[in-house]
């Protein structure tokens, strides 16, 4: 809804989130939305999105002070523990009907390296915590990103059906690269 996720779909989230990792899970991880469900790609007319990706990035200090059963692990140890604990909790859930959740427990350490990632790939992605963008969506109707002279992501869905001029556009570029 205009600038911000829809109120439900938000409750929906932050509900998955405290159920599976508990309440103080917002003292040392965040929560992002990336991929089709955050760009301009999709629309209710335009048909299913496959599902919301939710990217999950841990602050492991800070989870090691909140539960301190955790204070041995390695941070691999660590990081298996909860992509386990996180497919367990997906089984099945859906945001909406017909809508389901995935989410990916993220390797980067800090935000400064999880923001570097999302820079250098150029993908809209929605702070869930914050509820505000951390970059907006391209205003262009296309997913053809052209970052450092390579197309990022193909025209696909049903944007390609419907615009198939864009198809032979991307072809275009891809043949002058």
């Amino acid at each position: 809804e205009g600038e911000q996720l829809r109120k439900d779909v938000r409750d929906h989230l932050i509900g998955w989130v405290t159920h599976t990792f508990g309440s103080e899970v917002w003292s040392w991880a965040r929560f992002y939305l990336s991929g089709s469900v955050c760009t301009r790609m999709w629309t209710e007319e335009s048909g299913s999105i496959g599902d919301i990706d939710l990217q999950i990035l841990v602050d492991y200090i800070a989870l090691r002070k909140a539960q301190p059963v955790y204070a041995k692990m390695a941070d691999t140890d660590l990081h298996t523990a909860l992509v386990t604990q996180v497919r367990v909790a997906l089984d099945g859930y859906e945001v909406a009907p017909g809508l389901p959740l995935d989410a990916f427990v993220r390797p980067e350490h800090t935000p400064v390296e999880f923001l570097f990632d999302v820079e250098r790939s150029n993908q809209p992605v929605y702070d869930v915590g914050r509820n505000a963008w951390v970059t907006h969506p391209s205003a262009i109707p296309y997913s053809e990103d052209v970052i450092n002279e390579h197309i990022l992501e193909g025209l696909g869905g049903s944007f390609a059906l419907q615009h198939p001029e864009w198809v032979t556009l991307a072809a275009t570029l891809v043949r002058d690269l």
